[in-house]
This record gives structure tokens, C-alpha cells and sequence, in this order.
């Protein structure tokens, strides 16, 4: 149990990191976004985009993720999130890039987000053993306070210094981080095994 608490530990580590570049990315969205259009109802709608199809999809995927493989629906979702952030920075690169391209992909984000988060959440629980409960909701806590705090300010220094594209590098380089760490070094049990919450 030690061991898989030590592995959590990375996970949580790289997963905070790309929430990071993640966070990063959709706050240069809207700076660019607004660059583009200079209308607040443009850039409500990218959150309205995002949001809508996160909370539709709450409420049913509960079962589908009770059924499938924890492991595969985390890093399903990173991926296609990852290629929604892969897409934004080919069509910036090649001029083609316009406000309801983000729109969609951001819709595309909300359903990834609906099968990520309770997959994750999920896969916590089998990952570590009931005495680190606490530890795991402070260490929880400190990173997305510190993503909530930072990622804007970070996001704004990098959007002055090299633009949307640099952002969504690190956006895309911090997946990759996160993604192999997933994929090669974190073995998510399927059943609750004893000690875990």
C-alpha cells in the first residue's frame, strides 16, 4: 500500500503539472479570443461551450465508468483533449485558426472532462490506502489552488513573451509528461483491494 500511495505521489504530480499547462492554455484562449472578436459574449460563450455538455454528461457516465477500465478512460481522455489543444495550434500556425473553432473544441474538452474527472477520482480511491486520505485531499487542495492562483499570471507573462503558440507547447509537452507517466508507470487495480478508501 506504501508503495502505491509513493506511486500517486508521481501521478498526482504530473497530472497537477499538465492541469497546469491545461489551465494555461484556456486563459490564453480568452485573451486571444478577445483579441479577436473584442466581445464578452464571445468569450462567455467558449465557457458556456465547455461547461454545458461537462454537466450533461455527469449525470450518466457514472455507469459507463463503473464498467470500464479506469486506466483507458484517463488516458482516452487526455488524449483527445490533447489533440483538441494539437488542433488549435495547427490552425494558429497556419492562419486558419478563427473564435468557433475554440468553441467546438471546447465542447469536445467538456465531454473528455465528464469521463476524466470521475475516472481520476475513481482510480484515487484504488491507489491509496485509507490512512493517506487526508494527505490526498491536501495535496488535492494545494494544487488546484496553486493552478487557480498561478495559471492565469503564468499565462499572461507567456502570452506577452511568445504569443498563444508557446502556451499551447507547454500545454501539449506537459500531456506528454503526464500521459507517460499514466501509461508506463501507474498500475490502477480494477477492485478495491483492502486498505484503500
Amino acid at each position: 500500500m506504501e508503495n502505491n500511495f509513493k506511486k500517486y505521489i508521481v501521478l498526482w504530480l504530473s497530472q497537477s503539472i499538465s492541469g497546469l499547462g491545461s489551465s494555461m492554455t484556456g486563459f490564453a484562449l480568452v485573451l486571444w479570443a478577445y483579441g479577436q472578436s473584442h466581445s464578452a459574449m464571445s468569450v462567455s460563450l467558449m465557457t458556456f461551450c465547455n461547461y454545458v455538455p461537462y454537466v450533461i454528461l455527469s449525470l450518466f457516465v457514472g455507469a459507463f465508468i463503473d464498467r470500464h477500465k479506469k486506466k483507458t478512460i484517463m488516458l482516452v481522455s487526455d488524449s483527445v483533449a490533447a489533440a483538441g489543444s494539437l488542433t488549435v495550434l495547427a490552425l494558429l500556425l497556419t492562419g486558419y485558426l478563427e473564435v468557433w473553432n475554440i468553441y467546438v473544441i471546447n465542447a469536445v474538452i467538456g465531454v473528455t472532462n465528464a469521463f476524466q474527472q470521475p475516472a481520476s477520482a475513481v482510480a484515487t480511491g484504488r491507489l491509496v490506502p485509507k490512512d493517506k486520505i487526508s494527505n490526498v485531499s491536501g495535496m488535492n487542495s494545494f494544487s488546484g489552488n496553486l493552478i487557480v492562483v498561478f495559471s492565469p499570471m503564468l499565462a499572461a507573462f507567456l502570452y506577452a513573451a511568445g504569443g498563444l503558440w508557446l502556451i499551447l507547447l507547454i500545454d501539449l509537452v506537459s500531456f506528454a509528461l503526464a500521459f507517460c507517466v499514466l501509461l508506463f508507470f501507474i498500475v490502477i487495480p480494477e477492485e478495491m483491494t483492502d486498505g484503500t478508501y
